[in-house]
């Protein structure tokens, strides 16, 4: 089975009218931090709405930390950057919202980061699916006997290319209808030192895994 990866299935901002503990965010950020042992890789922290009509520049969050007033941005992707530290952590100041009771699930992802430039060497794309392999086998848990088998690139709408090439042949792949590539792992590619050229706007990159046995 094939299936993009999520360290954590997310937590609500749920004990009160828009209130909840530090220790319950960082509990499900806290995954995310194995991230910082590898350079191919980056935990990106996301906030969205149950409710539909509730887009996530909307949502406001803040910890009312004993240093004073913490604002947590949440971009138009939902994505944001909680602070994880110990001293917060032994604080455990209260995280505020501006939304309903239960409306908010926090999450965090691993993706590999994107390329600097357009043009790069498959190299990269074997490191990062290796380094996602190493934070997935420390984690365990759900992944235990998880294989990444590749990187999903997602581009920023249909249309998106990949061409592999080398100095003896070239490949071209494009992305599907919903803007997302995936670039396995190849020895071949690896071998004869392919470069990656993108044509297109990528948005993220996401190891895909297969699940163990």
């Amino acid at each position: 089975m094939l299936f993009a990866l999520a360290l954590a299935g997310g937590a609500a901002l749920a004990e009160e009218p828009g209130k909840v503990p530090y220790a319950a965010i960082y509990r499900v950020l806290q995954p995310g931090l194995v991230m910082n042992d590898y350079p191919r890789l980056r935990a990106v922290q996301r906030v969205e709405s149950r409710l539909p009509e509730v887009a996530p520049t909307q949502i406001q969050i803040w910890i009312a930390s004993a240093q004073g007033r913490l604002e947590i941005a949440v971009d138009s992707r939902g994505r944001a950057r909680f602070p994880l530290t110990d001293a917060l952590l032994a604080e455990n100041p209260p995280v505020y919202s501006n939304q309903p009771r239960g409306s908010l699930n926090i999450q965090v992802s691993l993706e590999a980061r994107l390329p600097s430039k357009d043009d790069f060497p498959y190299q990269q794309v074997w490191e990062a699916i290796e380094q996602a392999q190493s934070a997935l086998d420390r984690l365990g848990g759900d992944y235990d006997g998880a294989q990444v088998q590749g990187i999903e690139y997602r581009f920023q709408r249909s249309g998106g290319e990949l061409l592999i090439s080398t100095a003896d042949y070239e490949q071209a792949l494009y992305a599907d209808a919903s803007g997302r590539l995936v670039l396995r792992a190849d020895q071949r590619w690896l071998r004869d030192r392919a470069r990656v050229q993108v044509r297109g706007k990528l948005i993220a990159a996401i190891p895909r895994l297969r699940s163990g046995p």
